[in-house]
């Protein structure tokens, strides 16, 4: 019951919502239990590279890496007869929840997970980065709202670890 009413307080002051991984869920690929057959592929990019292209663009490298594996699922989609286009899919997105070195123990995981709207549904790769940028602010507008503002919007935005994995059948 208190769940329910910090929820409807929060929306109720004005912000978006993350969407939730309950309700806002679609028909895709990646909505199916996990088997032998799915493999894991990953590249690697040099760090300066992707750094100057965030800045270029005026987003995060998180943003860049959401819209890049936004372009990715869409088109795994479209290879497997699923519509991309008929909305988002909900990603869950784990967060860092360390305190700075200097207040930090450095023992055990401190993390946290929240969702948000990763935009599959977009085929301009630009339109999807300026969807995926503004999706991270939603989520971390929300994290700090669930912190109850005891951590600073800007060091919450900056210590977000953004981490997702891309599987195929």
């Amino acid at each position: 019951d208190n769940f329910r009413a910090i929820k409807k307080k929060y929306k109720a002051s004005g912000p978006e919502l993350p969407p939730s991984a309950f309700s806002d869920t679609r028909d895709s690929p990646f909505n199916i239990m996990v088997g032998r057959g799915r493999t894991f592929v990953f590249d690697t990019l040099a760090l300066d590279d992707i750094r100057a292209i965030s800045k270029g663009f005026g987003v995060t490298i998180n943003d860049l890496f959401v819209a890049a594996a936004a372009g990715a699922y869409r088109k795994f989609m479209q290879t497997r007869g699923y519509d991309p286009d008929t909305g988002p899919l909900v990603a869950a997105i784990p967060v860092s929840k360390r305190p700075p070195p200097e207040q930090d123990d450095m023992i055990g995981n401190k993390t946290s997970t929240d969702y948000l709207a990763m935009p599959v549904h977009l085929a301009d790769p630009e339109a999807r980065l300026r969807a995926a940028a503004h999706a991270g602010n939603v989520m971390k507008e929300h994290l700090v709202a669930a912190e109850g503002s005891d951590q600073p919007e800007r060091e919450l935005a900056g210590r977000g670890q953004v981490a997702a994995m891309g599987a195929a059948d």
